[in-house]
């Protein structure tokens, strides 16, 4: 991100990250962020979204989220759970959801979220808050029991979000977008936001996404920029008391 902001605005070089590791990213940082997502940053648009699930063993008897809850807490233990690392979206929507329903937890994060699944897959923790597209070939050993957005995730559609279950607060995801630094021109703004439109529309890369669990669909950047400030109005707190305890 740095490298890219040190080049000319002139739409020659661009960033391709999701908006939750982006944003987190900057959040996790505090006073030391090497840039401000919505201060350094143009959004050009997004194909595609990086969604949070909450994870468990197929051998978990929960097959709900409010199994899962009661299951928890009627253990009377500490709850030991995964995600790829120590602040990101999938970390921040699992403190957000163990400090919602009361319960006591350990957070064990990963470099990655491969790490993560192994985690889980060899069931060295009890849940894990990761991606789904982590799942993608895992799916007689890991069973998800919500996702994260707004609405449900067009790759998992049996699958009900937070939100439909009753936790507030994550109905958001990790948007996939092409970034430019600001000053960029309107006309380089047009020309790559058609470009990102007509990927997203291809059928062969509509295919190559659904393998890998990942949706693929045109935001444009209006919409992208607003889902940003749902992303720093709910993340911020939330990372603000992840740093706070560490």
């Amino acid at each position: 991100a740095k490298q890219v902001l040190g080049e000319k605005a002139d739409g020659h070089t661009l960033y391709m990250i999701n908006i939750g590791t982006f944003i987190v990213g900057e959040l996790a940082k505090g006073k030391d962020k090497p840039y401000s997502v919505k201060d350094d940053w143009v959004n050009l648009g997004c194909m595609s979204q990086l969604v949070t699930s909450l994870q468990v063993h197929t051998s978990n008897p929960a097959k709900n989220m409010a199994e899962f809850i009661a299951n928890a807490k009627a253990s009377g233990k500490v709850h030991t759970w995964g995600t790829s690392g120590a602040t990101t979206m999938h970390s921040g929507i699992g403190h957000l959801f163990f400090d919602t329903y009361g319960i006591p937890h350990k957070k064990v994060p990963f470099k990655g979220g491969s790490k993560a699944r192994a985690a889980i897959v060899s069931q060295s923790v009890e849940s894990v808050f990761g991606g789904n597209n982590t799942i993608a070939g895992f799916e007689d050993t890991i069973r998800p029991l919500a996702t994260a957005g707004a609405e449900r995730d067009p790759t998992m559609p049996d699958l009900a979000t937070f939100g439909e279950q009753g936790m507030k607060g994550a109905d958001f995801t990790g948007l996939f977008c092409l970034f430019a630094p600001k000053g960029v021109s309107d006309e380089v703004k047009e020309k790559v936001g058609a470009a990102i439109e007509h990927v997203a529309g291809i059928k062969g890369f509509k295919s190559f996404m659904k393998k890998n669990n990942l949706g693929a669909f045109y935001v444009d950047a209006a919409r992208a920029t607003a889902a940003q400030d749902v992303m720093y109005n709910t993340m911020g707190p939330v990372v603000e008391k992840i740093l706070a305890s560490n």
